[in-house]
């Protein structure tokens, strides 16, 4: 394909979306923002702008594609409802690559999650190291719906770039922080002013929403190798648990901090697993997916989209909890 001038971006009212609609205008490219239905486009006074249901696909969604060169899939469900799922990840994705390519679009690109490797696989003594060739979850092994719901997302798309011949990356991102969202359950959880944290070891799989914006449009421009190209998208140097709840504290972002084997939970998990709509906190799999210490290295997206120094992850994490108080 050519040099990228219009790009689609699907979720473009969300946290990440409203991000990437700016980092394209900064490229100096043509957006066509796509958000739900009644979500105001707040910061698009230059971008074309669709509402509409992506899971009914039709005209509409005919309409923001037609012309673009490359699309950012951004949107998606971010709670645990199986049956939400079926309906906003798994057809809403199904109209809109069936949509792209009958519209000709050239470049895909998935905004996922590493919700969807099977961590129970790995070593569980702070050795195991995620990579993009570790083992995806499935239906059956993933500790809840979301992870089931991007993992098939993962090998629906994958599917579909090597049936339709279309170029497309899975970029696979950690929890996204950045103002507006500083928390992310891989910590623990918080019990009012408390806050519960579950192990102290392992990296916490984090990433900056500015750089998950930059390494989108990395990859809209970008011919993925093979036409199909996977990366985790992680921040550099992560923190460990402890130090991520300690910077969190310095900045006045949580408040007293108790330290909590996850292990010790493991118990109560089993005790309680017949009931039904428990917290991930009472299952077992979700203990081990969120809480496992491990390794999670970005060396392949460094390859690919090369970061100029951005700051540490002291700094990115003040800048936003300074956002957060005010």
């Amino acid at each position: 394909m050519g040099a990228v001038r219009t790009v689609a971006i699907t979720g473009a009212g969300g946290f990440v979306g409203k991000r990437l609609v700016r980092e394209a205008h900064r490229r100096n490219l043509a957006v066509r923002a796509i958000l739900r239905r009644g979500a105001a486009p707040e910061g698009m006074t230059e971008a074309e702008v669709h509402r509409l249901d992506l899971a009914e696909g039709g005209a509409p969604l005919a309409r923001a594609l037609d012309g673009a060169d490359a699309l950012i899939h951004a949107a998606g469900h971010m709670g645990n409802d199986a049956r939400v799922h079926d309906r906003d990840t798994h057809r809403a994705t199904e109209a809109l690559l069936a949509a792209a390519e009958e519209a000709g679009i050239a470049r895909v690109v998935l905004l996922g999650s590493v919700a969807v490797y099977d961590v129970s696989t790995l070593a569980d003594d702070g050795s195991g190291i995620v990579t993009e060739a570790t083992t995806l979850v499935t239906g059956e092994t993933a500790p809840d719906a979301y992870a089931a719901a991007k993992a098939r997302q993962d090998r629906d798309l994958s599917a579909w770039a090597k049936s339709s011949g279309t170029e497309a990356w899975l970029l696979r991102a950690g929890a996204i922080y950045g103002p507006g969202r500083i928390w992310t359950t891989q910590l623990g959880a918080r019990v009012g002013p408390l806050t519960l944290r579950l192990g102290g070891g392992g990296e916490v799989p984090v990433v900056d929403v500015e750089r998950v914006a930059r390494a989108c449009l990395d990859a809209a421009e970008t011919p993925p190798p093979g036409g199909l190209g996977v990366l985790n998208l992680l921040d550099d140097a992560l923190p460990d648990r402890a130090g991520m709840v300690r910077a969190l504290r310095t900045h006045g972002a949580c408040g007293p901090a108790v330290a909590v084997p996850w292990r010790a939970l493991l118990p109560v998990a089993r005790a309680l697993s017949g009931i039904e709509g428990r917290p991930g906190l009472l299952r077992a799999a979700t203990l081990r997916a969120r809480y496992t210490p491990l390794r999670w290295p970005n060396e392949a997206l460094r390859a690919a989209f090369p970061e100029r120094d951005r700051g540490s992850f002291e700094d990115r994490i003040a800048v936003a909890c300074r956002s957060e108080a005010t």
